[in-house]
């Protein structure tokens, strides 16, 4: 059973809990059930959903009411997963290595829905 959206922020959907290290589960079983959720950063709360959920990003778009032709942002574990999601080729060797982790946007072209991983 999933989850309802794991949030600090009032929602109509969703419930409000805390952002606790031991909600992370919680949160993670959500993004898989294809929810969204609020996270803090370090300077506001950001919305979220798994990217291999296309239900999940479905949502995020929707609750942002935003159009689906505008990309979203995306958050990776570390620099190597960038070139999972993102065409890095034309990027000079190392770069996103020396860059990351670290307060940088990456803006680059997607890689078609066939190379994302699964």
């Amino acid at each position: 059973m999933c989850p309802r959206t794991l949030m600090m922020l009032r929602s109509y959907h969703g419930r409000v809990v805390p952002a606790t290290t031991h909600r992370v589960a919680e949160a993670v079983e959500a993004l898989r059930c294809g929810k969204i959720i609020a996270l803090p950063t370090d300077t506001l709360y950001g919305l979220a959903a798994g990217i291999r959920s296309e239900s999940g990003v479905r949502a995020l778009y929707a609750t942002k009411r935003r159009s689906e032709d505008v990309p979203l942002a995306i958050c990776v574990g570390d620099a190597q997963e960038v070139g999972n999601y993102l065409e890095t080729g034309h990027l000079a060797s190392g770069l996103l290595e020396e860059l990351l982790p670290g307060p940088v946007t990456v803006i680059s072209w997607t890689k078609s829905s066939s190379d994302l991983p699964v």
